[in-house]
């Protein structure tokens, strides 16, 4: 674990109601795939990884001494992006990002 890093690895499909708890999709719906549909469970493709580490940090009761935690991932990415929005005429549909979320007692 260099520099306090915890390397974890996500699903690249996580259920609708973490996006919207964070209002990521609210804000960000027009980028993002349209959700799927598996029985019961409405599903989106990961369009970025600091709620699945959300996630991650709420699935154990810590203590403040537990703090700093520092989770690392390089995880995929899809976003529905209109073309010029990221540079020139691409259009971006999947990117890989080396992506990091902290939790801090001091901030």
């Amino acid at each position: 674990m260099k520099r306090s890093y915890q390397h974890v690895e996500t699903p690249p499909l996580a259920n609708l109601e973490i996006y919207e708890r964070s209002g990521h999709l609210a804000q960000y719906r027009d980028t993002m795939f349209p959700p799927m549909e598996a029985g019961s469970k409405k599903l989106m493709l990961r369009p970025l990884s600091c709620q699945h580490h959300f996630v991650l940090f709420e699935s154990l009761q810590r203590s403040w001494r537990d703090l700093p935690l520092r989770y690392a991932e390089i995880s995929k990415l899809f976003r529905y992006e209109n073309s010029g929005e990221v540079s020139g005429l691409t259009r971006l549909r999947n990117s890989t990002l080396a992506d990091t979320s902290s939790v801090d007692r001091n901030k």
